[in-house]
C-alpha cells in the first residue's frame, strides 16, 4: 500500500499540555520520534504563553524535539506575534531553523483580544499594528546583512544579526486567521495560511476560496502557496470515553470543554479518515492531526491508514 494522499503533508501535534502533576517530557520526546520513524511529515506545537493550562512554551518545546529527531519538520502553529517581542523572537527561531539544520515551519497570528493583552504591554487596538511590525522586523532581520528599518516599532539601523536561517530567505511562514483581512495579510506576506481547528469543514472550503482570491488580488500564484487544516482527532470506539477525554483537555486548555464537543472528529477510524479524505477533497495540502489523548496510539492508527510508511 503506498500513501493514500500523494503529495499532502501529514503533520502530527505533540504532546505539550499536561496536567501539573503529571509533566513528563519523555512522553513528548517518545512521541516525536514515534512520529517520525513512522513516516510522519511534521510535528506542530501551539502558544499558549499566559493560561490556566500547563503547556509548554512551543519555540523552548521544538528546540529540544529538534535534537531528539533528525528529519521531521518542526511547526508552531500559531504563535501569538502580538505577544512577543520580534527581536529576540527572531533570534530564537534563527537558531532553531540552524540547530535543526532547516526543519522550522513558523506559524504566526494575530491571536484573539483577552483579559491578559496589558501582561504583555498591547493595548486595545494595537494587535494588527503591532502584528504587521514584528513581521517586518522579523524578515528584515533575517535578510542578508545589517537589518535597516529604522521608521519601524523596533528601530533597526544598520543591525546585525547572526546566524540568519539555515532555510534561505527565511523558514516557511504560516498565518492563520479566517477573516478577509487576515488573508490579505497572508496573500502579502506568507507562504502558507492554515485553517483554524474550530472551523467546520464547510468554513475551511469557504476559505481556501477566499484565500486563492486573495493570491490573485496580490498578483501571486496559489501553486507555491501551501493550504492546511488543523484537525482534532479523537479515535476511539468507546465515543462516551472519548467524549469525556476531549472535554478535558478542551476545558484546560480554551476553558471550554463544550468546543471539543463541536470541532473534534470522534468516532471510528473510518469515520476520521473520511473527515481526512474531506478536507484534502477541499484544497487541504498540510493536515495537522491533533490528537488530545493517546498520542502514540492515534500516530500508529493514523500511519497506517495513511499509507506513510
Amino acid at each position: 500500500m503506498g500513501r493514500l494522499f500523494e503529495g499532502v503533508e501529514m503533520g502530527v501535534a505533540l504532546p505539550q499540555v499536561f496536567s501539573a502533576h503529571a509533566l513528563d517530557p519523555t512522553a513528548t520526546i517518545s512521541a516525536a520520534r514515534h512520529a517520525e520513524e513512522l513516516g510522519f511529515d511534521g510535528l506542530w506545537t501551539q502558544d499558549q504563553v499566559v493560561g490556566q493550562a500547563p503547556t509548554l512554551e512551543p519555540v523552548t518545546l521544538l528546540s529540544f524535539v529538534a535534537a531528539a529527531t533528525a528529519t521531521i519538520r518542526l511547526g508552531a502553529s500559531v504563535l501569538v506575534l502580538p505577544h512577543r517581542t520580534p527581536v529576540p523572537l527572531a533570534k530564537s527561531l534563527a537558531t532553531l531553523d540552524q540547530l535543526s539544520r532547516g526543519r522550522l515551519d513558523v506559524g504566526i497570528g494575530i491571536g484573539n483580544p483577552n483579559a491578559h493583552d496589558a501582561t504583555f504591554a498591547l493595548a486595545k487596538g494595537e494587535r494588527v499594528a503591532r502584528f504587521n511590525d514584528s513581521v517586518e522586523t522579523m524578515k528584515a532581520l533575517w535578510s542578508d546583512g545589517p537589518a535597516d528599518r529604522p521608521d519601524g516599532r523596533w528601530p533597526l539601523n544598520a543591525t546585525p544579526m547572526e546566524p540568519k536561517p539555515f532555510q534561505r530567505p527565511q523558514p516557511r511562514l504560516w498565518f492563520g486567521g479566517k477573516h478577509i483581512n487576515a488573508m490579505r495579510r497572508a496573500a502579502q506576506h506568507a507562504d502558507a495560511w492554515m485553517g483554524a481547528g474550530s472551523s467546520s469543514h464547510a468554513e475551511f472550503t469557504e476559505n481556501i476560496a477566499k484565500m486563492r482570491s486573495a493570491l490573485a488580488d496580490a498578483g501571486r500564484s496559489d501553486a507555491d502557496f501551501v493550504f492546511g487544516k488543523r484537525l482534532y482527532v479523537a479515535i476511539d470506539d468507546n465515543t462516551s470515553v472519548a467524549q469525556s477525554k476531549v472535554r478535558t483537555w478542551f476545558d484546560a486548555y480554551y476553558g471550554n470543554p463544550d468546543m471539543g464537543l463541536q470541532v473534534t472528529v470522534i468516532g471510528s477510524k473510518q469515520q476520521v479518515m473520511d473527515a481526512i479524505g474531506a478536507t484534502v477533497d477541499s484544497g487541504a495540502e498540510m493536515l495537522l492531526l491533533a490528537p488530545v489523548f493517546e498520542f502514540e496510539r492515534h500516530q500508529d492508527i493514523l500511519s497506517e491508514a495513511l499509507g506513510l510508511q
